[in-house]
């Protein structure tokens, strides 16, 4: 206790005698010195165009479109290996984009998943692949995907390929 007491003791000297030098300094008549501070100029470093620059987008909000086209699905050692692609067909960006598959067997029952997340905004128009890796069992018969994002449902509709899409699209208008 008489340590910790000398120690405090010592501190408070310590902060008078700082704080006495800084008065004795101040009160003599010498001149402040003064600092400029430098010039900021925040546009300088600023292009004169900021259309190129990212913006803050909201994401989507409840049931939002999307398309994949068929799961490709691999196996690699004691790995079963399942890449999809996916596009954001809808009118806004889709945050946390989820992607569950279950394996099961004949009779339905599960026997091992995975899930793999998107950890960007998928734009409207834009692509990705997720990739799910899965331990192999010898009883896998089928696999079960299931999709979700952050800020609700997804509604996934599975393609040939996008360009197929996209022509339909524009064959339309």
């Amino acid at each position: 206790m008489t340590r910790l007491s000398t120690r405090s003791a010592t501190m408070l000297a310590g902060v008078g005698l700082l704080s006495a030098g800084l008065l004795i300094g101040c009160s003599q008549s010498q001149p402040a010195q003064q600092t400029a501070a430098p010039a900021a100029t925040p546009t300088a470093d600023l292009p004169a165009d900021l259309s190129d620059h990212p913006k803050l987008v909201a994401p989507l909000q409840g049931d939002v479109a999307l398309e994949f086209t068929k799961p490709d699905t691999k196996r690699d050692k004691d790995l079963v290996v399942t890449k999809i692609e996916v596009k954001n067909t809808d009118k806004g960006a889709i945050a946390g984009l989820k992607v569950r598959e279950d394996w099961l067997d004949k009779a339905g029952n599960p026997l091992s998943g995975s899930e793999d997340r998107l950890r960007k905004l998928l734009m409207p128009g834009e692509t990705a692949t997720l990739t799910l890796t899965a331990p192999f069992n010898t009883k896998m018969d089928h696999n079960h995907l299931m999709f979700s994002h952050a800020n609700g449902a997804v509604n996934p509709k599975e393609v040939k390929s996008f360009d197929e899409t996209d022509s339909k699209a524009k064959g339309s208008n």
